[in-house]
């Protein structure tokens, strides 16, 4: 009988552990995501409040394309995708 305490024991504290480490892995993607749009949405309020043709739209889309990879259309849809957030 003690025994299979000890094992329900053992069995309950794993499986603590198993959702303590999956919920800090949840909890860091999001910050790191929530991060990223973040920046996205920092660099679209640069872009959109550029002139057409200036250095702070171009700066805008460098940064963009270093962090993202993404070209000049998709920044288009994707700073209209946030301007509607």
């Amino acid at each position: 009988m003690g025994s299979l305490r000890n094992e329900i024991k053992s069995v309950f504290h794993v499986t603590v552990a198993v959702c303590v480490a999956l919920v800090t892995i949840v909890a860091v993607r999001m910050d790191a995501r929530d991060a990223h749009n973040d920046r996205m949405r920092s660099l679209c309020a640069v872009y959109w409040g550029a002139p057409d043709g200036s250095a702070e739209e171009s700066n805008a889309l460098v940064q963009a394309e270093r962090w993202t990879g993404i070209s000049n259309l998709e920044m288009l849809s994707y700073c209209r995708f946030y301007g509607d957030q």
